[in-house]
């Protein structure tokens, strides 16, 4: 198999996102915010793939459902901004946990720093179920992630992965709601 790594990573490696999709996720109430954030996976540039082989396959990454969405910084609400775009990769470890948090686009300005600062907050307590790429045959896997495992039909590896997000600040009518239900992936 050809991996080619990030060299600030190492072994980090981008998948294409566009082949996953967010999980419906249920607003929720932010006790000190009064806007919204979206957010939506970004489909990635084809270099830094994992390359398919003959006889396997590849299980898709999951971000978990209960993963915290970021909040509007409240000391931003009175500013009533417009609409606020934060775009960032995040570098998952073969155990599902972010290990790298990346800004896509500079952070400029004291309002912009707010918003990524918020976004980094809850990304790095994401926890995804890894990418799993499967030789198939014998013998049987076990992958274990957190209290949570599954069993494959064959030679069964998690593997590092980064996704990239965009998030979407904006203020409703002073109504806090985070909105990720299917999200088609950007182009």
């Amino acid at each position: 198999m050809k991996i080619i790594t990030h060299a600030l990573v190492g072994s980090a490696l981008v998948l294409l996102a566009g082949c996953s999709s967010l999980t419906p996720r249920e607003a929720r109430p932010q006790a000190t915010s009064r806007g919204s954030v979206s957010d939506e996976v970004v489909a990635s540039a084809p270099e830094g793939r994992y390359e398919p082989e003959q006889n396997t396959s590849y299980e898709q990454p999951a971000p978990y459902p209960d993963n915290p969405p970021p909040n509007y910084p409240a000391a931003l609400l009175s500013q009533k901004l417009p609409p606020t775009v934060v775009t960032v990769r995040l570098v998952v470890g073969a155990d599902g946990v972010v290990a790298e948090v990346v800004p896509i686009e500079p952070v400029t300005g004291l309002a912009e720093g707010q918003f990524y600062e918020s976004v980094h907050a809850a990304v790095v307590q994401w926890k995804f179920l890894p990418l799993v790429r499967v030789i198939h045959g014998k013998p049987s896997t076990v992958i274990a992630v957190g209290d949570m495992s599954t069993t494959y039909d064959g030679q069964a590896t998690a593997l590092p992965f980064s996704q990239t997000y965009r998030f979407t600040f904006s203020q409703l009518a002073g109504v806090p709601t985070v909105d990720a239900a299917k999200s088609a992936p950007a182009r």
